[in-house]
């Protein structure tokens, strides 16, 4: 099954995805909080990094070695393109 990342900078970015999160389970990562689990069909990692380039850059890497996704995507403003 193919992976994906998701990073959010805020809890409200965050919230829409777990919503639609089936099988969520909760892992921390160093210090991060990543909520694992399918968005459809899709394996998914969504993590709340907070804003800065310096978290955005600690996150992303976390879910490359972590959970090696194989997309990352960075939420902006409330909106995911199509995956």
């Amino acid at each position: 099954m193919r992976k994906i990342g998701i990073l959010c900078a805020s809890g409200d970015e965050l919230a829409p995805f777990l919503s639609h999160m089936k099988d969520r389970r909760v892992s921390e990562k160093v210090m991060l909080q990543i909520h694992g689990g399918t968005i459809g069909g899709w394996e998914t990692a969504v993590l709340f990094s907070g804003v800065c380039k310096v978290n955005a850059a600690i996150a992303a890497q976390t879910l490359i070695d972590a959970y090696q996704a194989d997309r990352h995507q960075r939420q902006r403003n409330g909106y995911v393109p199509q995956l």
